[in-house]
Formats: C-alpha cells, structure tokens, sequence
C-alpha cells in the first residue's frame, strides 16, 4: 500500500511505500519543481507534492500551484493537479491571471489578490 505517497519517474507520479525513497525525492526539488515564474511582485510556484491531497475524492491531487507576494507570503493556490501536464497548464493559467492584471491600466495588488482568493474558493 502507498500510504499516499507517490515518486516520480521522469514525469509520471508513481505509488511508493518506500519512506526513504520517498524522502529521497522529496528533498530534490529540481526533480519536483514543475515551473517557477516571477510576475512584477509576485512568485508562482508549481510543484510535486508527493502526497495525494485529493482525500479520496476522485484522482490523486499531486501537484499544486501557488502564489507568493514580494514578502514570501502565500496569496492563494490556484489549484492542485493529478498529472504534470495539468500542473503545467494551471501554472500558465496563473501567470495569465497574474498578468493580466498587471498590465490593465489600472492595476491593483489587492484586487488581484482577492481574484487569486476567489479563484482558489471557487475550485474547492
């Protein structure tokens, strides 16, 4: 049984019952890192998680995206993923949300915080 925890090989997620190599993996995060983009002041970031985050509803959620503010903190997360593919499709949705607010004329830091914010409550 894998407890939930998974591994990749190359790109796929896999099961793993093996705490090491599950340990292994998850201190490389290279391999884990699916993308990372700075847009103005914010940080988006796109990773493995090596956990299934999906409680049993549905395919295993691997991946997650979020969005940190200039100080490190965590705006909202956009959503989690079952494959790397997805993952990297809902990191370019992000930086698409993210820049199109930025570069409206009347950009808002917080008006962009509350859309990540509704966005992250709307796929919950």
């Amino acid at each position: 049984m894998s407890m939930g925890l998974y591994v990749l090989e190359g790109h796929t997620p896999v099961p793993c019952s093996d705490m090491a190599r599950w340990g292994e993996m998850f201190r490389d995060i290279k391999a884990r890192r699916v993308a990372e983009s700075q847009v103005a002041d914010f940080w988006v970031s796109t990773v493995f998680l090596g956990l299934d985050h999906s409680f049993g509803e549905g395919p295993p959620l691997l991946f997650e995206t979020m969005v940190f503010s200039e100080d490190g903190e965590t705006i909202g997360r956009l959503d989690r993923y079952a494959t790397w593919d997805e993952a990297a499709a809902g990191h370019e949705l992000m930086i698409a949300l993210c820049t199109d607010e930025i570069i409206g004329s009347q950009f808002d830091m917080q008006a962009l915080i509350t859309k990540i914010q509704e966005k992250k409550c709307s796929r919950s």
